[in-house]
């Protein structure tokens, strides 16, 4: 989540690090208003605010964030990947040869299942930098748009937070 906010952004935020819960456990813990998950940011994939496969109604005014887009992040990176020509400059961007075909080899056929993406996803591991950088920036490099409208929710999110708990808000213009 790091990855999409600017420096000035998180140089004034305390992340809380390696805490994976799924989204239905920060949804019990906001509904029953755990101080903890209302008076801090809660950042979940784009996919759970689908109202077919997640949170229905979910606070929209409050503190919760949901990554840019309406898929799951491993998704957005793989449907990224296996759109892109053989020929793209990514392919030869210092990946150790990393190339499409070497990143599809063993799923020849386009996946459409998570479960499946997110195999898919574990495996690129050792092609995709430290958190999975290189991909990451690849796709804040081609979504600007994207990125800069999930900095601004974060922005307001987190000011709605601070101004709640009289902390200092973010002026990030």
């Amino acid at each position: 989540m790091q990855i999409f906010l600017k420096k000035s952004i998180k140089d004034k935020v305390d992340f809380v690090q390696n805490m994976d819960l799924s989204w239905t456990v920060y949804r019990t813990l906001f509904t029953h208003k755990v101080p903890e998950f209302l008076n801090n940011i809660i950042v979940l994939d784009g996919d759970v605010k689908k109202p077919d496969l997640g949170w229905k109604n979910y606070p929209a005014n409050a503190n919760i964030v949901f990554l840019p887009t309406e898929m799951a992040p491993e998704r957005c990176i793989y449907e990224m990947l296996y759109n892109m020509d053989d020929i793209d400059d990514f392919w030869d961007n210092g990946l150790s040869g990393y190339s499409k075909e070497v990143c599809f080899r063993n799923y020849p056929n386009h996946l459409d299942g998570i479960d499946d993406i997110k195999e898919w996803f574990d495996g690129q591991k050792e092609f995709a930098g430290r958190g999975y950088s290189k991909f990451l920036n690849l796709w804040k490099k081609r979504n600007p748009q994207l990125v800069e409208d999930f900095q601004e929710d974060f922005i307001k999110k987190y000011n709605y937070v601070a101004n709640k708990i009289g902390s200092a808000q973010i002026d990030d213009n």
